[in-house]
């Protein structure tokens, strides 16, 4: 009766060394795979400048929406709005992180000479950006926009071939 006690214990303490195994492995496989998300991510954010389209999230009833253009570009490392960089923001690091869903979330703040911040947030999804722009002067109210673009798609032209022209 001891020896089955004894091959039971030693079974069943396989059996968890086997599972906890399996874990890890489990565990390191969506480390290595989120990690080549964020690898893509990076390079989609590089790959070219993004036109961005920003409106205010609270509008008045004395303003009429005004939807204005920005510029976004993003090196491995720091990301530079071409609006914010014309009132004296300068291009700042930026975190980036994957959740489980796949989203790429990007973050920054930048601060202008005058030490007034600016707070940006975007969320990356296939080739749809959105986002959040909160600007937080000394001086005055916070005000907040959003952003959205679409990464234009390109497509390869096509080649039409010629037939050889038969000789006479």
């Amino acid at each position: 009766m001891r020896r089955w006690a004894c091959i039971g214990i030693t079974l069943g303490v396989i059996l968890c060394l086997m599972q906890i195994s399996f874990a890890q492995t489990q565990e390191e496989a969506k480390k290595a795979y989120l990690k080549g998300l964020e690898l893509k991510a990076r390079q989609t954010l590089t790959s070219q400048e993004w036109t961005v389209y920003v409106v205010p999230l609270e509008i008045t009833k004395k303003e009429t929406p005004k939807m204005e253009t920005d510029v976004l570009s993003f090196t491995d490392t720091k990301v530079r709005s071409q609006n914010l960089s014309q009132r004296g923001y300068a291009e700042s690091n930026y975190s980036l992180r994957i959740q489980d869903d796949g989203t790429a979330v990007w973050e920054t703040m930048q601060v202008n000479e005058n030490g007034d911040l600016a707070f940006l947030r975007g969320d990356l999804k296939g080739n749809e950006m959105t986002g959040i722009i909160s600007m937080q002067p000394q001086k005055g109210s916070r005000r907040d926009y959003s952003f959205f673009t679409t990464m234009p798609q390109i497509i390869a032209p096509t080649v039409v071939e010629e037939k050889p022209k038969k000789r006479r």
